[in-house]
């Protein structure tokens, strides 16, 4: 045992984790938060700022998104926003087949105005997570998917 803890000791001190390695469940709170929470939104961008992991980008380009809402100014409103988006589309098209930024994508076409023009991957979407949701090992993940699936079927 002593000698297992001093290993772990020698790898820590040698190869230190990045302080932007984020659990993924807190990236989950913080953008079902971040609708109403301009706080919750704001860190939800500085937790996923400059990481080019998709899930990372993906929750990145959310958070954008989300602060759009909290914006007064119209401009800066609509830049957060294409921001967000261009940054979501690019972690979806360097993971395409990952439900997680399926589901983040949906979850924002669903909600923003339509004159926004971003809703046209939402029957794609819809499509691809019910017939991938029985191969997400993810508990967590797989019952958001469902009960979000559950929700925009009613």
């Amino acid at each position: 045992v002593t000698f297992n803890m001093f290993l772990l000791v020698l790898i820590f001190n040698f190869f230190p984790i990045s302080s932007t390695l984020v659990d993924i469940s807190y990236l989950r709170t913080l953008y079902s938060l971040g609708a109403n929470s301009e706080a919750k939104a704001e860190l939800l961008i500085s937790k996923t700022e400059n990481n080019t992991n998709s899930i990372m980008m993906g929750y990145n380009g959310a958070g954008k998104i989300l602060m759009a809402k909290h914006y007064y100014n119209p401009i800066s409103k609509l830049s957060s926003f294409n921001e967000g988006k261009e940054i979501l589309e690019k972690a979806i098209q360097g993971d395409l087949y990952n439900p997680e930024l399926r589901y983040l994508r949906l979850t924002i076409q669903t909600n923003v105005p339509s004159f926004l023009g971003y809703s046209s991957n939402i029957n794609e979407d819809k499509l691809y997570l019910t017939k991938k949701i029985k191969y997400i090992n993810d508990l967590k993940l797989k019952s958001m998917i469902t009960n979000y699936l559950r929700y925009i079927n009613e």
